[in-house]
């Protein structure tokens, strides 16, 4: 590009360069900061929500099942159970991590 003239004017302490003010360590009127050609910093993203605790088993629940010394079908289908909340919950984790991972990466903070 070329070279362009900027308005820059200080008020009691304020600095605005065009529509950008800078006051006192605060930034308004910018919707990106790029450094070099990579957006380091965008607009912010959508809430994510935290991680529920629906399919959290809880501490001790597996360890404290019990098995007599031929299975029954009750204490392995307990088993499974709670084996299968562990699934959910991975998955929920999973999930939740990569929409973070996705919104981090729109803002611009990592590539």
């Amino acid at each position: 590009g070329g070279s362009s003239d900027l308005t820059v004017s200080s008020t009691n302490g304020c600095v605005l360069i065009e529509s950008v003010r800078f006051n006192v360590g605060a930034l308004s009127g910018v919707t990106t900061l790029t450094v070099g050609a990579n957006q380091v910093i965008g607009a912010q993203q959508a809430v994510v929500a935290a991680i529920s605790a629906t399919f959290d088993p809880g501490n001790g629940v597996i360890g404290a099942l019990t098995f007599s010394g031929t299975p029954t079908q009750a204490e392995v289908n307990a088993l499974r159970d709670e084996c299968e909340k562990l699934r959910d919950m991975l998955d929920e984790t999973r999930t939740q991590f990569n929409d973070l991972l996705a919104k981090v990466k729109t803002h611009g903070l990592i590539a």
